[in-house]
């Protein structure tokens, strides 16, 4: 357990730099109290050591890159249209438009140095951030490429011809399940984005963790333990291999790798929490950039977390502590859940529980297509069902709009979150059911639509080129422009999900300064999926009063009309 706790400890240091200060601060002050009241002095000593390492190598990312005439690396990751290149200490984004580069090619790059600076829209997925999180802070741009050494096994276009068997809805799912590659033009997708289970279309632990103790349990009918074990690794090597930039894919392999020396090997055996904080520290010396991505603080946080809850678990009967366990993480990722959309689902726990089977059957049948058996016709059928499966869920998808969650907020559920596992182990029933009301409770109370009421605000969202401002007045909500873009649904994708997080429910008066599309180009979409009362576009409505508001248009543009 120490080990994983000076993993969480590092861990933290990282990610100090980047939190609210009060926020450091409290986790700080938190984390070296626990570690002198459980290790003394000598150990709060330790793990102050380790927290400043952590916060020693988050300042690596103000270290400015090289300019070169010539970058040479590896590439690390390839998409449709850019690839990173891994360069000495630094990492480069590099556009190429139907880039067929593969992680593992080695090239020469000539190309010049720019730091990295991507047009990003309010809600919409941020790039720039995305890109920090992986340690990429520049781009080469103009780049002459050439190519030293390449990857003779061309993985993904042994995935595109795996895919291009099947239909393109059924296409879709298997390249979401089995590569972690989605495409949410497919509405299956779009529907599971929408009710918050598309974390459930990826290649994550619980499938792969999954196969590989059904695996184990097929080849123990006739071999011993050990065999069987390291026969179900090296049997599925090629689900490695296609998926090298998971996280969660090399987290299975090695810990499960390492469980096997450890069992088989070593004299003194070493705990599962002590595996699990030695291979996360494996992981930091790799890359600490990490610790940034959603994959590896789930994948490691959540493994603590059932380690912690298992104990406490005990106390249930044996049927009900997996439905518990489920349950219990479940609860732990509301805010989470939360923080990103800006809903609550109140039958995704449920939704949860009907697609994890179902996912995991088409996950199994996949692998078996994938390793050769014709299943191309059985595939095709179950695609399309599961097509029809999930738009039926989506009819019955409750959703409440909770807002943006106030970090401290955050910080006060799991507080309450994380005494919970200590109440069951001493069996304090009582108190458990109480802190467990407490957690709903505030969860309530933090959704009630009671905050505009004595709240005003102007927002100026940020739309890209155009104008879209959000007025908030004693549950009055006027908008001033929409703005638009050609190239998605500006709409859907920025302007009705920030509104969830302001927990706005509809906008009371629309108004149109002028009809250039970068000004009323979402109108359409905005009207058609989001309650709109008033649109004004004439200038004989104004001066439009708002309770005691007064709005004036002085634009000099006409409208077309």
């Amino acid at each position: 357990m120490i080990a994983f706790l000076l993993l969480a400890t590092v861990v933290v240091g990282l990610w100090l730099m980047r939190m609210p200060c009060y926020i450091a601060v409290i986790v700080v002050i938190v984390l070296l109290c626990y570690s002198f009241y459980r290790f003394k002095k000598k150990g709060a000593i330790i793990f102050a050591f380790f927290l400043l390492c952590g916060v020693s190598l988050s300042f690596f990312e103000r270290v400015e890159a090289p300019k070169k005439t010539v970058y040479q690396g590896f590439v690390i990751s390839s998409k449709d249209n850019y690839f990173l290149l891994k360069s000495g200490l630094h990492k480069y984004y590099v556009y190429e438009k139907d880039s067929k580069r593969e992680i593992g090619d080695f090239l020469h790059i000539k190309g010049q140095l720019r730091k990295n600076s991507f047009t990003n829209y309010e809600s919409k997925f941020d790039f720039n951030e995305y890109l920090k999180n992986k340690g990429v802070f520049y781009e080469l741009r103009n780049p002459i490429i050439e190519v030293k050494f390449q990857n003779p096994l061309r993985i993904n276009e042994h995935k595109d011809r795996f895919l291009d068997k099947f239909d393109k809805e059924t296409s879709s799912l298997i390249d979401a399940l089995l590569f972690s590659r989605k495409n949410y033009n497919d509405e299956a997708l779009r529907v599971a984005s929408s009710m918050n289970v598309v974390f459930l279309f990826s290649m994550c632990g619980v499938y792969l963790r999954l196969l590989m103790n059904a695996l184990e349990y097929i080849l123990k009918l006739k071999l011993s333990d050990k065999i069987a074990r390291i026969l179900s690794i090296v049997i599925l090597l090629p689900l490695y291999i296609v998926n090298l930039e998971k996280v969660a894919v090399h987290r299975i392999f090695i810990s499960s790798s390492f469980r096997v020396i450890n069992d088989y090997r070593l004299v003194k055996k070493m705990t599962y929490a002590t595996l699990m904080g030695l291979l996360g520290g494996l992981f930091i010396i790799y890359d600490f950039y990490l610790v940034y991505q959603m994959g590896f603080l789930l994948g490691f946080g959540l493994s603590f977390l059932i380690m912690l809850l298992r104990h406490g678990l005990n106390s249930f009967p044996r049927k009900m502590r997996k439905l518990a366990m489920g349950l219990a993480l479940f609860i732990f990722l509301i805010p989470i859940h939360i923080s990103l959309t800006a809903e609550l689902h109140l039958f995704q726990i449920v939704y949860q529980y009907l697609i994890l089977p179902v996912n995991t059957i088409f996950f199994l049948l996949s692998i078996i297509a994938f390793y050769g058996v014709p299943l191309v016709p059985l595939l095709n059928f179950a695609g399309q069902t599961l097509h029809d499966f999930y738009l039926f869920l989506y009819k019955w998808d409750f959703v409440i709009i909770c807002g943006e969650p106030h970090i401290l907020f955050i910080a006060g559920y799991y507080l309450f979150f994380f005494r919970l596992p200590y109440l069951l182990e001493s069996k304090r029933l009582k108190s458990v059911k109480k802190e467990g009301l407490i957690l709903a409770f505030s969860l309530i109370i933090g959704s009630l639509p009671i905050r505009n009421t004595f709240f005003s605000a102007i927002h100026f969202i940020n739309v890209g080129q155009g104008d879209a401002i959000l007025i908030q007045r004693r549950k009055q909500n006027i908008l001033i422009d929409t703005g638009g873009n050609i190239n998605f649904d500006m709409a859907n994708e920025v302007l009705i999900p920030f509104f969830k997080k302001q927990r706005v429910y509809k906008i009371d008066f629309l108004i149109v300064t002028h009809d250039d599309f970068d000004h009323c180009g979402a109108l359409a979409s905005l009207v058609e999926n989001y309650q709109v009362s008033t649109i004004i576009t004439r200038k004989n409505a104004f001066p439009l009063i708002v309770d005691d508001i007064v709005i004036n248009n002085l634009n000099l543009v006409t409208y077309s009309d």
